[in-house]
């Protein structure tokens, strides 16, 4: 059971990180539009040091998210004991 909860945590780092992707998609190419939409707190856009700092971010859940699916699991059917040849 243990692997099943890993694969459905690795499913949604992966899921949470592929829609700040797309946010981070559509702020890039639209900074200002974004930010006006945003009437509470009007400010200038994000900076570039900002942008890398969630692309970083992004990078980081999806990694995290692929190892939990596809990675660090433990080896199946290893052996306890020496087998005996002869």
């Amino acid at each position: 059971m243990r692997l099943g909860a890993r694969s459905t945590f690795g499913m949604l780092f992966l899921g949470f990180a592929a829609i700040l992707l797309l946010g981070e998609i559509l702020v890039l190419a639209y900074p200002v539009g974004t930010q006006m939409a945003n009437d509470a707190n009007v400010r200038t856009p994000l900076s570039r040091g900002e942008h890398a700092m969630w692309l970083g971010i992004i990078a980081a859940l999806s990694a995290a998210g692929w190892w939990l699916m596809f990675g660090g699991r433990p080896r199946r059917n290893t052996p306890t004991h020496p087998r005996h040849h002869g």
